[in-house]
């Protein structure tokens, strides 16, 4: 019998060791597994073998793939009264699945390719969700997020899209005015707004959102790089900050560009003689 080594915990003297073939060979996984994507959803997966701890091995057909579905995803978790007494608590104990139990629909929420393994869900809110990570999602798309912490001290609220996806709207962005003080309807927790992409980092796992009525508008121009912006495109972004040139302004995708006092004087000069 041949293992490798891991992990050592020389605290707990401890060591964890894998007898996976992968591991074992030191070699490359399935390639078969590069061609899945998180988010990708397979229909008819079929229940393999049952785990300890109430787990899954889902057989996804038409991948030929085996995945992994957690006890906790098989089903939306349900919330138990504070009062619920204990027969009641055990009739909202989750299902068990049988060997050769289909599930209508499962979807990949992430890929351990550490054990060669996509993970799956079944939950309906997971499977009716666009936007499983943080790299699926792009600057200038619309959300309808909840508000789940305020911190008023430091002036914005965090957002969640869903359970996998969090990011932050500050107060800069609150309104197309400039605020000293967070309005009250965004420091109710639990309640729904609609926000858009402002940037994203899916190394770092970040988001920002706007709800500024100007970047609202769906014709506003959104650019993902400085590749995508052409001579005589129109850019539309927030001053954040100024230097002896100018002001800078920043827009959609972490994009910056310089507003000269030369550009703005132009113009209000011509607006002028126009008028």
């Amino acid at each position: 019998m041949v293992s490798r080594v891991i992990s050592v915990d020389p605290v707990a003297k401890t060591i964890t060791l894998s007898m996976k073939d992968n591991i074992v060979n030191w070699s490359t996984l399935d390639k078969s597994l590069s061609k899945l994507t998180v988010g990708q959803k397979f229909e008819n997966a079929k229940v393999q073998k049952q785990l300890y701890g109430d787990s899954y091995l889902i057989n996804m057909q038409q991948s030929g793939l085996i995945g992994f579905l957690h006890k906790a995803h098989t089903a939306e978790e349900k919330k138990v009264d504070a009062e619920e007494d204990e027969a009641e608590a055990k009739q909202t104990e989750r299902k068990l699945f049988d060997v050769g139990h289909v599930f209508e629909s499962v979807k990949i929420k992430e890929i351990n390719y550490f054990d060669g393994m996509p993970i799956l869900s079944a939950r309906s809110s997971v499977l009716g969700s666009q936007s499983l990570n943080y790299s699926l999602i792009k600057a200038g798309e619309f959300f309808s997020a909840k508000i789940e912490k305020v911190n008023v001290s430091k002036q914005y609220v965090s957002l969640s899209i869903n359970q996998f996806v969090r990011g932050n709207l500050y107060l800069e962005h609150m309104a197309d005015n400039a605020l000293k003080v967070m309005p009250p309807k965004f420091q109710e927790v639990g309640k729904e707004i609609r926000v858009r992409v402002l940037n994203v980092d899916s190394s770092k796992r970040a988001l920002e959102f706007t709800k500024k009525d100007t970047l609202m508008k769906q014709d506003t121009p959104v650019f993902n790089s400085y590749r995508d912006v052409k001579k005589g495109d129109k850019v539309i972004g927030v001053i954040v900050a100024a230097n002896e040139h100018g002001y800078v302004v920043k827009s959609f995708g972490h994009l910056k560009g310089l507003l000269t006092f030369e550009d703005i004087k132009s113009k209000l000069t011509e607006d002028y003689d126009t008028s």
